[in-house]
């Protein structure tokens, strides 16, 4: 069974390995003649076995997607066709590549355009504000029919403003996923992260759950900014009531829900950090 077991988990990521590298090509955000990542550095940036990455390399070079040269690694062997009648295009704009949700977030996307008879152009920010600018502005250089962006370093001022203005001034629809700018009014598609960690325990609970943990992303950015109101909190209120509140909200959370201490300590930093 344990057999079984490792073969199947080795299989899957196998499978996430080519999504990922085909999706990558296929997007067009590695482009003919570029240089693939090697073994060791999907090895190091995956965690994956060497034998796994070789199994995901051998496949893309059966498919035509890279070729390895010896002696100098491998490359990307694509060249899509040109379509003889031009189409209008979407500039999709992400701030990543190598996260594991960027082959599902992009198929969806393109298999939607596609249908509805539109050309997609992939850039990839790395998170670098710099290279938003270069894009965005290749995107106005196009001439795209509309723009669908996931922010960079969202929880900053952002210094592409101008870039902004001029989308809005040429009347560009223009989308943001996962997240978006504070001082910017585009439409956007975003999880809530505060309402699934209230529906997730709050799931829990009613299963009788009452020791629960969280491990969670650490977004330096986002916590200075709660550190900044909890600062505030402490400029609004006297120490002493602030003890108060703080009483009264773990009585009523012992007695309406039997909750533990730990849980009680998880629940009071979020109540804290999201006044």
């Amino acid at each position: 069974m344990r057999e079984n077991s490792s073969r199947n988990q080795g299989g899957l990521k196998y499978q996430k390995l080519y999504n990922w590298g085909r999706t990558l090509i296929m997007s067009g955000v590695l482009r003919n003649m570029d240089k693939f990542p090697s073994e060791h550095m999907l090895q190091n940036k995956f965690g994956y076995s060497r034998q796994t990455v070789r199994n995901a390399l051998d496949r893309l070079e059966q498919d035509g997607l890279i070729a390895r040269v010896k002696g100098s690694g491998t490359y990307v062997s694509y060249a899509p066709e040109k379509d003889k009648e031009e189409r209008p295009r979407i500039g999709l704009i992400l701030s990543y590549f190598s996260d594991y949700l960027f082959p599902q977030v992009y198929e969806g996307i393109e298999s939607v355009l596609r249908e509805e008879g539109y050309e997609i152009s992939v850039s990839v920010t790395r998170n670098r504000l710099n290279d938003e600018a270069l894009y965005l502005k290749g995107m106005l250089g196009r001439n795209v029919s509309g723009l669908i962006i996931e922010g960079t370093r969202s929880s900053f001022p952002n210094p592409n403003l101008r870039l902004y203005k001029e989308i809005r001034r040429r009347n560009i629809p223009t989308l943001f996923i996962h997240n978006h700018y504070q001082n910017e009014t585009f439409d956007s598609v975003e999880m809530s992260d505060a309402r699934a960690g209230y529906e997730l325990t709050r799931i829990l609970i009613q299963n009788g759950h009452t020791r629960i943990g969280g491990i969670f992303k650490y977004d330096e950015p986002f916590f200075r900014k709660k550190r900044h109101r909890l600062s505030q909190i402490n400029h609004l209120f006297d120490r002493n009531i602030l003890s108060l509140i703080m009483g009264i909200i773990h009585r009523i959370a012992l007695r309406d829900h039997r909750l533990d201490k730990p849980l009680f300590i998880l629940l009071l930093q979020v109540s804290l950090f999201t006044i």
